[in-house]
Parts: C-alpha cells; structure tokens; sequence
C-alpha cells in the first residue's frame, strides 16, 4: 500500500432541507477533485440519502478547503464553503448541519452530515461530471483548476441583469455590503414570511431569509382587455341606436299638431342624452389616449436601452419606499419584460432602475401607512415596496372610468401577475419559498 496518502476526509451526506427534485444531488469540491453522493429520495421537504461514505484525500486537517454545494439537474441551488478546523465535529464523526445560501447570499436551505479524518488507504473515485446544459443563459465555462488548488465550482444560476442600474448610464447600481447572517432556517411551519427587511443606504432594502409563497395567480382581465371590450360594446350600442332610430323615422308616420310637438320634444331631450353619453365616452377615449402617449415617451427617454426590445404596458403614480425607508414619489411601471419605477423629481434621492420580471420570485401584498402595498421579491435579496397609489384617472373622468378600471392599486397588481407569471414558472424553480401554517 506504499505511496497511498496516509490520511483521508470521509463525508457521509444525510439530509437537505430545502427545494429538491428527482434530479437534485449533493456535490462536493475537496482538493480540486468533484465528488458525488449517490441517489437519494426526494420528498415535499428536501432529500434524504443513504450511508454510503465518501472518501477524499486529505493534505491538511485543519486548513484544507471542503465546498458543499447542492446541485439540480446542472444548476447550483446553493452551496457553503468551510475549512476543515470550523467542522465542530470533524474528530467525533457525530452528525452536524451547515446553512447553505444561493450566488445571491440567499440562505436556500440546511445540510447534515457527518465527517471524520481517517488514516485509512481507501479513496472514492471523483464522480462524474454535472449534466452540461446548452443555453444563452449560463455564464461561460471557466478555465480548469490549477493542480491540486481548490476552486469554488461556478454558479449554474441564470445570470441577471444589473439588479439596480442607474436608468440613464445603464450602469449597475453600487451593491451593498453582503447583509449579516441571519438565524438558522426553520424546518416546520410558520406563521408568516422567514425572512427579515433591512435598510440599505446604497440602494433599495434588501431582505434576509425565505420569501413568502406566491400568491394565487390573478385572473382578471387587464385593464387594457376591460377597456377594449368596453369600447366595443359602445360603438356597437352607438351604431345600433342609430341603426333603430332611421328604421323609425323612415316607417313611422308624422303626428300633427300638439302631438308632433310633443314628439318632437321626446326626440330632442333623447337626442340630447344620447349626445352627452357620446361627448363623455370621446372625452375618456382622448385621455386614454394622450396618457398613454405621455407614459410611453417618458418611459423611452429614461429606459432608451429598452425601449427597442420591450413594450409598456401601464404606468401608475405611487410612492416608492427606498433603502432607507423614505417615501419617494414617481410612477411605478409594467412592461412585457420589465418593472421599473421613475421618480418625479429629476435629482430625487432615487435614482431610475428597472428589474428583469424573470428575476422577480414573489409579490406580497400588505397595509402600509394605511393603504395597500405591494412588495417584490428579487433573486438578488432586494425588495421594492410600492404604496399609496394615487387614483388621478378617476378625479379628472368621473363616469364609467371607476367601474371600469377599478384602483389604481388592483389595476398595477393585475399587469404586474400577469406579466411576471408570463415571464417565469411560478413557484419560480429552485426558490426555497416560506410555508404558511
């Protein structure tokens, strides 16, 4: 057995908490050299293994580098990155758990296992390579270890874009400090969201821990359908009525004398209703239109770098609760790939920015300073809260508008779940969400 390394770290991989499907596995980077646990059995909680043990060749006991990551069909869920000395129970052989956080510093999920150094001559075969995926979306393939360094896999989760970027130089928002750690994740039920809100000077808040479950999907049609369908059913009722009243004039005979008055005086007051509707509507159909046009225009100044790839959908005033809490006022936008928000005043504390809708993981809606709220959840552990809505269409158009159209709030929470839920599977795949009880 001459020339076999004397000692060996031996890993028993035990349990995941967290998202899991058939396809998720356990895979360990140790000395440069990827290792697998073998199949395991997934359940609505995480994935269990068996006993089978993993031996690795072991240089230092105390200093070598183990990197745990938790892999689905190629794409890395979550990993953590340890020496051997901070294994509380490396020389027992006793069961121990690690808290495993996403690329973004999400924390995904917890791993148990158990590891000891043992002076043995036996050693695993690395395992075989992750499937390998062809898309755009992957980032490009790093160059191969240095021998015998240990390396950091790269992550396999979709690249996004600059969560934060400033709307005129299209650069990526100053990223904060990465937030403190936060308690371990809770295995059992809860009572509301596991994660926690921090202020952030350097952006927007940021959010530690589970996001809250995806609420139903909505569905209601869009303002946009409800106003279509609207204008429709009024031409078609205009050209009817109009339709009925030659059919009468020209079949009915004349009255004389105080009759004809009369009827006369009926045809007028009806006429006269008639055209006050017709006034109204073609009041509404201008606004509708001159809004739009306005939202748009200032939508493809600010965004110019979107604006030939994307279209708005609808643009609403709101206040926007930045990193360190304070309300800024401006008009919160949906389009088929974007949320994005531009404030009113041009040197507000609050810059422009735009989120890509695939990386949205949730909305959650709430009462804040007395009025519905929405907040959004990111994978890059940012949350955009939106309040106070304001309701200007209704002020200025006081007829059909409010039945139509509903709150500015429902009308928002309308095109934004349905555009984000067009953009994404949603539960959004590997985002360990919180459970309700």
């Amino acid at each position: 057995m001459a020339g076999l390394p004397e000692q060996h770290l031996v890993v028993r991989v035990l349990e995941w908490k967290g998202h899991a499907t058939e396809g998720t596995t356990c895979r360990l980077v140790f000395l440069g050299q990827e290792y697998y646990a073998p199949s395991g059995a997934a359940s609505n909680i995480g994935m269990t293994w068996g006993q089978h043990e993993i031996h690795m060749p072991c240089r230092d006991p105390v200093n070598d580098t183990l990197v745990m990551s938790i892999v689905d069909r190629g794409n890395e869920l979550a990993s953590v990155r340890t020496n051997l000395g901070a294994i509380p129970t490396l020389h027992s052989n006793e069961r121990t758990q690690l808290v495993l956080s996403s690329a973004a510093g999400i924390q995904m999920g917890t791993l148990s296992f158990t590891a000891r150094i043992d002076g043995g001559a036996r050693t695993s075969e690395p395992g075989p390579s992750a499937p390998l995926f062809s898309s755009a979306n992957l980032p490009e393939p790093t160059a191969p270890p240095m021998p015998n360094a240990p390396q950091q896999p790269p992550p396999q989760a979709m690249p996004q874009q600059a969560p934060y970027p400033q709307a005129q130089a299209q650069q990526p928002y100053p990223q904060a400090p990465p937030p403190p750690p936060s308690p371990p994740v809770p295995t059992g039920p809860m009572t509301g969201p596991a994660c926690q809100i921090q202020t952030n000077p350097s952006g927007p808040l940021r959010y530690t821990g589970l996001p809250p479950m995806p609420p139903p999907a909505i569905t209601s049609p869009t303002p946009t359908e409800v106003w279509r369908d609207h204008v429709m059913k009024t031409n078609a009722d205009k050209e009817r009525k109009e339709a009925e009243y030659k059919a009468k004039a020209t079949t009915q005979p004349q009255p004389k004398g105080l009759m004809s008055k009369l009827g006369a005086g009926l045809q007028a007051a009806a006429h006269h209703t008639s055209f006050v509707k017709e006034a109204t509507h073609s009041a509404e159909v201008a606004l509708r239109q001159h809004d739009d046009t306005a939202m748009m225009q200032q939508w493809r100044k600010v965004f110019a770098a979107l604006a030939d790839t994307d279209v708005v959908e609808c643009g609403y005033r709101c206040m926007f609760v930045n990193g360190t809490e304070q309300l800024v006022e401006g008009t919160v936008f949906v389009s088929r790939k974007h949320l994005s928000f531009i404030p009113t005043v041009q040197n507000s504390p609050q810059p422009p920015f735009y989120e890509d809708l695939r990386n949205i993981v949730t909305h959650y809606t709430q009462v804040y300073t007395g009025q519905p709220s929405v907040q959004v959840y990111t994978r890059a552990g940012f949350m955009f809260q939106f309040c106070r809505f304001i309701d200007d269409i209704k002020r200025q158009v006081g007829t059909m508008w409010g039945t139509v159209h509903g709150s500015s709030f429902d009308c928002f929470m309308i095109y934004l779940d349905r555009h984000w839920r067009a953009a994404t599977p949603v539960p959004v795949p590997g985002i360990l969400y919180a459970q309700y009880k």
